[in-house]
């Protein structure tokens, strides 16, 4: 992304501003570390409500999931100081999608299918979800598809 790109992202990223929706789409599927930076803040961005922060985790988030930037961006807002509530949503989107819940039917977005995952991208998911088992006690269910998705990540790695 260019800087004058993501200028004109965060100028379309306010609230209220109509945009934000198709902002959001177009920053994740560039997927660069400019983008993501923006991203990031905007995640980061108390003007905006956790339920619309959730949802852009759950439209942009869940379809782009294995992507490495994407994860590490992931990784450093789950370690970050975002609420417990948005933590917990993107965990859902990164382990144990609902699009039936999330969506209508006609706007369901689809995760993409895991594993397989590249090495380094399978790395960063598993920290990612070794840390939320060790630090965030994520709900039993939530916790039973992380745990499972690690398991599914250790026997494709080998």
């Amino acid at each position: 992304a260019t800087p004058a790109a993501v200028k004109f992202w965060d100028a379309h990223w306010q609230p209220d501003d109509g945009f934000t929706n198709l902002t959001v789409d177009a920053v994740t599927l560039n997927g660069t570390q400019p983008a993501l930076d923006l991203f990031a803040a905007r995640l980061a961005d108390s003007r905006f409500s956790e339920d619309d922060r959730a949802g852009w985790m759950r439209a942009s988030i869940l379809i782009h999931r294995n992507d490495l930037l994407l994860l590490k961006m992931c990784d450093a807002y789950l370690r970050g100081n975002a609420t417990p509530a948005l933590k917990l949503a993107l965990l859902e989107v990164l382990f144990d999608e609902k699009p039936e819940v999330w969506f209508m039917p006609a706007t369901v977005r689809k995760a993409p299918p895991r594993p397989p995952l590249p090495k380094d991208a399978a790395d960063v998911l598993t920290s990612l979800g070794q840390y939320a088992i060790d630090h965030l006690s994520p709900p039993a269910a939530l916790d039973l598809k992380i745990k499972g998705t690690l398991q599914a990540i250790t026997a494709t790695q080998k």
